[in-house]
């Protein structure tokens, strides 16, 4: 994914508010389950422009991949 598609992905997941709310909770629960598991390191695979992975930090060693 380029960085304009990145972008402009972005910038469309949040025009609606039900797309906010739904993204905060996702990054809760990867928060919850990280803290609650005492996980010392975090693999994301098929992060594309990071839109969770960017709001998590509470991870010491983490890696995010992708395709391109």
């Amino acid at each position: 994914m380029s960085k304009e598609e990145a972008d402009k992905y972005v910038s469309n997941r949040f025009k609606f508010p039900i797309y906010i709310i739904e993204h905060e909770n996702q990054v809760k629960f990867v928060k919850k389950a990280i803290t609650e598991t005492n996980s010392k390191l975090v693999l994301e695979i098929a992060c594309s422009p990071g839109r969770v992975t960017k709001d998590i930090d509470n991870v010491s060693n983490g890696l995010a991949i992708d395709s391109e």
